[in-house]
């Protein structure tokens, strides 16, 4: 005997595709946000929300497809930005950390690890693509990088002096040459560029990366707020970060 039981209601969907289950809950794409389902139907808080549906082309919207990449917590949805009439960008939610992040990937279907050892995906080139494995982008150099918000101290009435970072980056291959480099900006006004930057490199010294890092940097730094962006640029360079610490004091303007 079989039933239709009714979950929810004033929900949307975006896509045939756009559905995919993990963890005993399915997590959807709709056209103006993104739902769970795990027990009861509820709309799942996004803070790059603004970013995904203001610049999505919906004409190409039937594209739109998601998938699951179990070993790392996370949800992936591929979608079209308003310029493109292919999938060419990806919003993944990482369900245990309850975080979201955004970047620029073409892709028209994914596969989950389990009959493969690796996550499998279709690219719009009509290749089939090993996922998370390798630190290229097919032979060539590729830049990956994490970008903090703005922050401050005092929610920004007082401006911040930066002295000293503390780096704490695992390089997770054996290239001597391994290296990234921590970019901190500035800026005294929320709608303001930003003012200076500071970039220190922090390098490998040795094959064995577990235990070799840069101690630390000093630079001088001065704003209501700052961001932090770590990054490397080039080939087969493979790293974790860790909990990086940065000296801050309140500091008048001049």
């Amino acid at each position: 005997t079989f039933g239709i039981t009714e979950v929810g209601r004033n929900t949307t969907i975006i896509s045939d595709n756009a559905a995919i289950a993990v963890d005993e809950a399915v997590y959807w794409m709709g056209y103006r946000e993104f739902y769970v389902y795990n027990g009861r139907t509820q709309k799942l808080p996004c803070s790059v929300l603004d970013y995904v549906f203001n610049d999505i082309n919906t004409a190409q919207s039937d594209k739109i497809v998601a998938g699951a990449n179990v070993s790392f917590s996370e949800v992936w949805w591929f979608y079209p930005s308003a310029d493109s009439t292919e999938n060419d960008r990806y919003v993944v939610y990482n369900y245990l950390e309850k975080l979201w992040f955004i970047g620029n990937l073409a892709r028209t279907a994914w596969l989950d690890r389990g009959i493969s050892s690796l996550p499998l995906a279709a690219g719009t080139n009509n290749f089939l693509y090993n996922q998370e494995v390798g630190a290229q982008d097919d032979g060539a150099a590729m830049t990956s990088f994490i970008e903090s918000g703005d922050m401050s101290i005092t929610e920004g009435n007082q401006f911040s002096f930066i002295s000293r970072v503390i780096p704490d980056i695992n390089f997770r291959e054996t290239v001597d040459t391994s290296s990234m480099d921590f970019i901190m900006e500035t800026k005294s006004f929320p709608g303001q560029a930003d003012q200076n930057s500071s970039t220190n490199t922090v390098s490998k010294t040795s094959s064995t990366p577990v235990d070799q890092y840069t101690n630390q940097y000093f630079t001088r730094l001065r704003g209501r707020s700052f961001t932090l962006k770590l990054q490397s640029t080039d080939a087969n360079v493979l790293w974790r970060l860790g909990v990086p610490r940065v000296d801050i004091r309140p500091d008048g303007r001049r």
